[in-house]
């Protein structure tokens, strides 16, 4: 069996984990986005439901 390499090889194109990584991190921030209109939507029906039944 052959020893497995501890250290990442360098001649993977550099380029393409940055792009990926950035693809990445995009998509993150979407969702983030995404979920925090979800919660304020949700947030304020439950207010206007609140002062409905006052």
């Amino acid at each position: 069996m052959f020893k497995r390499r501890r250290t990442p090889r360098l001649a993977r194109d550099k380029r393409f984990l940055d792009k990926t990584r950035r693809r990445v991190a995009r998509k993150a921030a979407i969702k983030r986005v995404v979920h925090r209109r979800i919660k304020q939507v949700t947030m304020r029906f439950e207010d206007a439901h609140n002062e409905d039944n006052d």
